[in-house]
C-alpha cells in the first residue's frame, strides 16, 4: 500500500515534469520556425541538423504561398 502511494506520487511528478518540458519544447519548436522563416539560409541549417522537421517548414510554407 504504501509503495503504491509513492509510485503514485512518483508518477504524478513525472507526469507534471513531461507537461513542462512539452510545453518549453513547443514554445522553443515555435521560435525555431519563426527564425527560420525568416531566413532560408538558416532554415536550411535546421533542416539539415533536425531533418525531422522539414515536413513541418513543408506545411508552413505551403500555407504562407496560400495566404
Amino acid at each position: 500500500m504504501r509503495e503504491n502511494q509513492s509510485l503514485t506520487r512518483k508518477t504524478e511528478s513525472l507526469q507534471s515534469e513531461n507537461t513542462g518540458l512539452r510545453d518549453l519544447n513547443d514554445k522553443s519548436l515555435g521560435l525555431l520556425l519563426e527564425i527560420a522563416s525568416t531566413n532560408p539560409e538558416l532554415k536550411e541549417m535546421i533542416v539539415n541538423e533536425m531533418p525531422e522537421l522539414r515536413g513541418k517548414f513543408t506545411k508552413d510554407d505551403a500555407g504562407m504561398e496560400m495566404g
